[in-house]
């Protein structure tokens, strides 16, 4: 059975419904924070690209803090690559 709302009566609900809202993005587990911090430190790329992008959400702040963390492993791990493989050369 269809039941109709008169927006007339008392207690209904009037309020119009945004189609241009935006979808909240879920929360970064802690799975997610592990995995791509493990990746980082093989694959320093992995974590930059992940950083920026969860670094550039300005509404959650935990994403935020997770592409922090992703950028900070990457740039570290960059750099001990480069120092490590400069330094297998010598004898």
């Amino acid at each position: 059975m269809l039941t109709t709302v008169n927006p007339h009566e008392e207690g209904a609900n009037t309020s119009p419904v945004s189609s241009t809202s935006q979808p909240t993005n879920p929360p970064v587990s802690m799975a997610l924070k592990i995995s791509v911090s493990i990746a980082t430190l093989l694959i320093p790329f992995i974590g930059l690209i992940m950083g920026i992008i969860y670094l550039k959400d300005k509404t959650d702040e935990t994403r935020r803090a997770a592409g922090k963390l992703w950028l900070t492993i990457a740039i570290i791990s960059a750099i001990l690559n480069v120092l490590f493989m400069t330094g297998n050369g010598q004898q």
